[in-house]
């Protein structure tokens, strides 16, 4: 009788702290299923405004349209034409993440507390956002951000990222997708940049042989990895002269 209310008493606790765990647990645990290298939509609203009809299908919509114009620019420049993958259903839909933010509207655009900084601390305790490349839609009464003519921002590399926006249209998703990926702003002339334009899309940043030469080897856009385990060989050329007496070029393979 002594061994079975001890063993009684084992499985008790041991169920105990199984519920425990599950119910302290950080949410990011039960969102963190997705794919590696993939982008993943997220709809973030403020809690004092209503959800815009059929917003799944307008972002399903937009991140599709952002897929085919970065496939289109890698192709205009003459690389394989390839884009970026999205998370997605079983029936192709882009899955979008409804996210319910604690404050109105106003918190969010408040410079003052970190503006739409704020909403981001929201998100990142549901998903881990060292992994995957979050695009995330701010349902906002304005489509500037701190009172200001910016319609988003983003940062990322070749393993993360996040872009932010608060209007639908097409512009400021490809914009701050492409800072996501971790392009950077190109002011160069046309002929030095070499930019291939789009009927719709006029783009200083996206358009440029650079932007896809960059996303051509970006993680994002190769399904499949390359180990590459060779060490790099750099070789120094002389230095050149181009402006006396201290003007030097440097060049190196």
């Amino acid at each position: 009788k002594e061994n079975q209310f001890m063993k009684t008493t084992l499985y008790f606790t041991l169920t105990l702290l199984t519920f425990a765990m599950l119910a302290f647990a950080p949410n990011s645990f039960a969102q963190d299923a997705a794919p590696a290298y993939v982008v993943r939509v997220i709809y973030f609203l403020p809690n004092d405004r209503q959800p815009k009809p059929d917003i799944d299908k307008m972002l399903d919509t937009r991140i599709k349209e952002a897929q085919r114009f970065f496939a289109d620019q890698l192709a205009a420049h003459g690389f394989e034409r390839k884009t970026f993958r999205i998370e997605t259903d079983d029936a192709g839909n882009a899955i979008v993440h409804h996210v319910n933010g604690r404050h109105d509207d106003a918190y969010y655009q408040n410079p003052s507390i970190g503006g739409s900084y704020r909403a981001v601390d929201e998100i990142a305790e549901q998903f881990d956002m060292s992994k995957n490349i979050y695009f995330v839609t701010f349902d906002s009464s304005s489509i500037y951000l701190d009172g200001t003519r910016v319609t988003g921002w983003a940062s990322g590399d070749s393993e993360r990222g996040v872009a932010f926006v608060t209007a639908f249209e097409k512009v400021p998703t490809i914009h701050e997708l492409g800072h996501a990926f971790g392009l950077l702003h190109d002011y160069r002339p046309d002929f030095k940049a070499k930019r291939v334009y789009t009927s719709d899309f006029h783009g200083f940043m996206t358009t440029t042989f650079c932007a896809a030469e960059w996303l051509d080897a970006h993680r994002y856009f190769n399904a499949i990895q390359k180990d590459v385990n060779n060490n790099t060989e750099i070789q120094f050329h002389p230095p050149e002269l181009i402006e006396p007496p201290t003007n030097i070029r440097l060049r190196f393979t």
